[in-house]
């Protein structure tokens, strides 16, 4: 679910709003690799509903989209078990253990059961990864994969190095000439 904040919002408001307690602001702060429980007006939080089920169309549709069947038993499972595993990628980057990183966000990316959230969190932290590998080429790519599912998508430019900065903006720039109608061809008969 995403929840655009308003004047006054705070994570522990948020976890008491959709949780009922308070207690799950650290989740939510977790979940979008947030650090204060302040939010200024108009920032997006991502707020994890564990109980969600697919519905048999909203299980037809995931399958056509992915082109393949989802597995059997429970869906939400697998996705508490990926939501899991993303402190210890996030620890990974923090820690300069780069290699890691790269080895769990793929291995993850290559699960069947990705929310769209988890595939932004694990695409960002690829792309910091990358960058630090030296490989800006493969940064790029993990940023495009984010960007195309978060169209609105910013990195913190106080906690982020100039150079992942950099190559993040690359990314949104060439995303961006694709997203752009052509114009080629107009008029022309």
């Amino acid at each position: 679910l995403r929840h655009v904040a308003e004047q006054g919002d705070t994570m522990t408001r948020l976890a008491t709003l959709y949780y009922g307690n308070s207690d799950h602001s650290r989740r939510l702060r977790r979940f979008n690799d947030v650090r204060t429980n302040g939010l200024t007006r108009g920032q997006m939080v991502l707020v994890p509903l564990a109980g969600l089920l697919l519905s048999p169309q909203g299980r037809r549709v995931m399958e056509e989209h992915m082109g393949r069947s989802l597995p059997d038993g429970n869906v939400r499972t697998l996705q508490d078990r990926i939501d899991r595993q993303l402190p210890t990628l996030r620890a990974h980057v923090h820690d300069g253990e780069f290699v890691e990183a790269v080895s769990l966000a793929n291995r993850l990316l290559g699960s069947i059961s990705l929310t769209g959230n988890q595939i932004v969190t694990i695409q960002r932290q690829l792309g910091t990864a990358y960058v630090a590998l030296r490989r800006e080429d493969l940064a790029a790519e993990a940023f495009i994969a984010a960007l195309e599912r978060q169209r609105d998508l910013e990195l913190d430019a106080m906690r982020t190095s100039p150079t992942v900065l950099r190559v993040f903006r690359m990314a949104r720039e060439q995303l961006e000439r694709q997203w752009q109608p052509s114009t080629d061809g107009l008029g022309e008969e």
